[in-house]
């Protein structure tokens, strides 16, 4: 009898077959000693190529949320719908919520995040939205890659869904802050600076409820982040709630993989995070209107990670 899983991993899928593909690969090389149920939540249109398929090995694949058009953050509420679908199906004391292009790298992780999270009660540990995202919630894990106690956070209460729409002021204002974005009125009044930690995006309800429980212990991921030198000198002058860079020490860290051997993935726009120092996972978001930023076509993106994985698995970092 195969040996009862020790976590198990939630992913929405919205067309990403490729990328758990190579997700679920990595883990198995990575934690041979370890066992996982994999649950994903099927968002992809039903006639994508792109769509894992009922009986994909590896996976338990269930059928996912329809999308519904809203007035703001579509996709974020789809994504979101899928979570609160699958996270229900959970039946392991363990659970990490995991995007498909989110990969994790330290080798033998499963044992070691769930072994520190029961000696350490800790009750969440991932990554928190990375620092350059100045508009999303500081100091507290998002739905990239969390880990849960559901001893701890019972998974009734797991609500990943956005909540925009009881914020009318952020939807309406939308239009206005883009066009004054670079503006020197926007300057002038702090637009940017007023918006830190405002965004209810995926993960918010979560926040809310479980940041500031004294009662629970909740610990993040190291993002890997330079701020801009300019930046940094003026931030000196503002409170954390109105600096650009956050100012909790240790949250963020300037040194990244390169460091420790690894290739610079920043340089391809994708995130990178640390764990005790050293490198654990890193993000790939690979959505088109990053591609035209960085330079680098969606297949390329592809064949950088596979390359890197092969690199990883192969003993060579």
């Amino acid at each position: 009898m195969p040996p009862r899983p020790a976590l198990t991993i939630c992913t929405v899928s919205y067309e990403s077959a490729g990328w758990l593909r190579l997700n679920l690969d990595l883990v198995r090389r990575l934690n041979p000693d370890s066992s996982v149920r994999w649950l994903v939540a099927e968002n992809s249109p039903s006639d994508s190529a792109a769509r894992l398929g009922r009986r994909e090995p590896g996976f338990e694949v269930f059928e996912g949320a329809a999308r519904e058009n809203r007035l703001y953050a579509s996709a974020s509420y789809h994504h979101a719908a899928g979570l609160d679908i699958i996270v229900r199906q959970a039946d392991t004391r363990y659970l990490l919520v995991l995007d498909p292009d989110f990969f994790i790298i330290r080798r033998n992780w499963i044992q070691d995040m769930i072994t520190h999270m029961h000696t350490g009660n800790v009750a969440i540990l991932g990554a928190p939205w990375h620092p350059k995202r100045t508009a999303k919630f500081r100091y507290f894990p998002c739905a990239h890659c969390t880990f849960v106690d559901l001893h701890k956070i019972h998974k009734e209460t797991l609500d990943f869904s956005p909540d925009y729409e009881s914020d009318p002021g952020w939807i309406n204002g939308k239009k206005n802050r883009l066009s004054a974005a670079r503006s020197l009125i926007a300057r002038l009044t702090l637009a940017k600076r007023r918006r830190i930690g405002t965004a209810r995006d995926t993960g918010w309800r979560l926040f809310r409820r479980y940041a500031n429980d004294p009662s629970l212990k909740v610990e993040c991921l190291q993002p890997v982040f330079q701020p801009r030198p300019g930046r940094r000198l003026v931030d000196r002058f503002f409170p954390d709630r109105l600096s650009l860079t956050p100012k909790r020490r240790g949250y963020f860290s300037e040194s990244g993989f390169a460091a420790h051997g690894l290739p610079d993935l920043q340089s391809n726009g994708w995130e990178e995070f640390l764990w005790n120092g050293m490198p654990f996972g890193f993000h790939v978001r690979c959505y088109p209107i990053r591609d035209r930023k960085s330079g680098l076509p969606l297949d390329a993106h592809y064949g950088a990670v596979k390359d890197l994985l092969e690199r990883i698995q192969a003993g060579s970092w």
